[in-house]
């Protein structure tokens, strides 16, 4: 899945850059993570999608949520192979 994002933007240094983009909730005037933050991206983006009239519209859509969830698994592996960031345990 991350493969689609490097040949995307190219080099890491884009990517790096990329994954230092906070943004802050107005929810509760925390800072969201970043997985948080294109996660959120994706679902919004997905939420235009369906709403959209148009087709053309429809698909710009749907190519940003499957864009935004692909940064957010980036992270997310990323944070992975660091040994960083939340592990997140299902429970059984």
């Amino acid at each position: 899945m991350c493969g689609g994002v490097f040949r995307t933007y190219g080099k890491w240094n884009e990517f790096q850059n990329l994954v230092t983009i906070r943004v802050t909730s107005e929810r509760a005037g925390t800072m969201e993570t970043d997985v948080d933050y294109f996660t959120r991206r994706a679902a919004e983006e997905r939420r235009a999608a369906m709403k959209a009239a148009h087709p053309t519209a429809r698909e710009a859509h749907l190519e940003m949520a499957e864009r935004y969830a692909e940064f957010a698994g980036a992270i997310e592996a990323h944070q992975v192979r660091m040994g960083i960031g939340f592990a997140t345990e299902s429970i059984s």
